[in-house]
């Protein structure tokens, strides 16, 4: 009875209005001060990695520079290692391959790493999440928006507690084996299709800030086929191509049910 209860309950909500997809970084929270916070707990841990007594002073490569390098060799890199993780794990062992260590100490110390670096990215977000943020969610929710993130950052929804309620998904970028320029169209064509039940169809949003990227990639030629309206959050991205700007996220469930009603 209590299954029938529930079936007749979801064939009673109304079907969602649009999709509203997030960048993380630079929306939901500011990636340089997560940035600085997982570095101040990555760096040292990474130091004691050597292993090596001749090695005392030994100072690993920063992981985060590491990271970023791998990542703008785009999709050469990612098509040898597609996932996210794949990309840290290449930066963690790169970090540390002057220490000494043989490769199996190398590998460990890599598949360990990501795991230091990926909790303590979580904590951080999670902690400097834009107090704006969940309100600005639940308001969209109440709205009949169903909301998601597409993400080339480190971060996941469904790792952030604030942030697992409220939006359905992380899709990132770098789980498709195909170049950079067309990582992100890839990825907000494919996001519907992961919504239960998929929402084909229905007027697509995407918000984004300074940090990640996505917007400027969904600015170029392939934007006139509008597909996908556009949001830029925050004065950072004022030069951000976009459909339609606000200057924090408070402002944004305004902002996407114009853009919903023009």
């Amino acid at each position: 009875m209590l299954s029938l209860a529930l079936a007749s309950l979801t064939l009673s909500l109304p079907p969602p209005r649009a999709v509203v997809s997030f960048e993380l970084g630079g929306v939901l929270w500011d990636p340089s001060m997560v940035r600085s916070a997982v570095r101040a707990e990555l760096q040292p841990w990474l130091r004691t990695r050597s292993r090596v007594d001749r090695l005392s002073h030994y100072e690993p490569l920063d992981a985060y520079e590491q990271f970023e390098t791998y990542c703008s060799e785009g999709a050469e890199f990612g098509m040898m290692n597609p996932g996210i993780q794949a990309v840290q794990r290449e930066a963690v062992r790169a970090s540390v391959a002057e220490s000494g260590m043989d490769d199996d100490a190398l590998d460990e110390a890599a598949d360990e790493g990501v795991g230091v670096w990926t909790s303590a990215h979580d904590a951080y977000a999670e902690m400097l999440l834009d107090s704006a943020a969940v309100p600005a969610l639940e308001r969209l929710r109440d709205a009949g928006v169903v909301c998601c993130a597409v993400t080339s950052g480190l971060g996941d929804s469904a790792r952030t507690p604030s942030l697992a309620p409220l939006l359905a998904f992380t899709l990132s970028t770098y789980e498709f084996t195909i170049g950079a320029s067309e990582a992100w169209w890839t990825a907000l064509q494919v996001a519907p299709m992961k919504f239960n039940p998929p929402a084909f169809g229905l007027p697509q949003i995407h918000v984004g800030g300074a940090a990640e990227g996505g917007l400027a990639a969904l600015g170029s030629e392939k934007s006139t086929l509008q597909t996908v309206k556009t949001i830029a959050v925050g004065a950072d991205a004022a030069d951000a191509p976009a459909t339609a700007r606000v200057g924090s996220l408070a402002e944004l469930p305004d902002a996407v049910e114009a853009l919903l009603r023009s």
